[in-house]
């Protein structure tokens, strides 16, 4: 439950943000950009930890070895495709969202709204950070998942998710409607019910696999 607050908690402040600050449909894209570095970045620990004993196909340990070995190469081979993802993705941003977003000009140039940004960005590292100390730590969801799953199970969380946002961000630049705030408050209302249903579907699924 506490996983499900700090969630809440942390998109919170972007939503302030955007009622208070007057950000940009850009700034939020930017933001959620960062957040999935930062849950590429705990699914590095989470490959790591993953249980080393769970079944693992034949053709998986011809192609990538055993353990430890596998773990190693999993970590190498994710960094360099998320990596890959995380470029395409800030490009497409780039040019077709803040390249066009009047709003953005105004929104980088303000002290205010920088340091706004960096304390959502702090939120949201703490919030993916107790999540993963409290579900897959402590939890023991590492016991029920291995290796090869776990790398590529964030793909299933942000993909979705960042194409509605940024075809609503899109939308709304295209109409002129970028600097209406009641809009871009839908969308960060919108990111966290997505938010909220992903994490509950990747922690249940992984609590119902520990009583099959």
């Amino acid at each position: 439950m506490v996983s499900y607050l700090l969630l809440v908690a942390s998109n919170l402040v972007p939503l302030a943000g955007v009622l208070y600050f007057d950000w940009s449909v850009s700034f939020l894209l930017l933001l959620y950009w960062c957040e999935t570095g930062i849950m590429g970045f705990y699914n590095i620990f989470k490959i790591a930890k993953a249980n080393s004993e769970a079944k693992i196909s034949e053709a998986s340990v011809q192609m990538w070895g055993k353990m430890p070995s596998l773990k190693g190469k999993l970590i190498m081979f994710f960094m360099f495709h998320f990596g890959v993802f995380m470029f395409a993705h800030l490009i497409f941003i780039l040019i077709f969202v803040v390249s066009r977003d009047e709003m953005f000009s105004l929104a980088i140039n303000d002290n205010q709204t920088i340091r706004m940004f960096f304390y959502s960005l702090l939120g949201l590292f703490l919030s993916h950070g107790y999540s993963f100390k409290a579900n897959f730590i402590d939890g023991g969801e590492w016991k029920r998942i291995n290796p090869l799953p776990q790398m590529v199970s964030i793909y299933s969380r942000v993909i979705l998710m960042h194409l509605i946002l940024f075809v609503s961000a899109a939308c709304f630049i295209l109409l002129h409607i970028s600097g209406n705030k009641i809009n871009i408050a839908i969308m960060v209302v919108i990111k966290i019910l997505l938010d909220l249903v992903a994490h509950y579907k990747s922690h249940k699924k992984l609590k119902l696999q520990k009583l099959a």
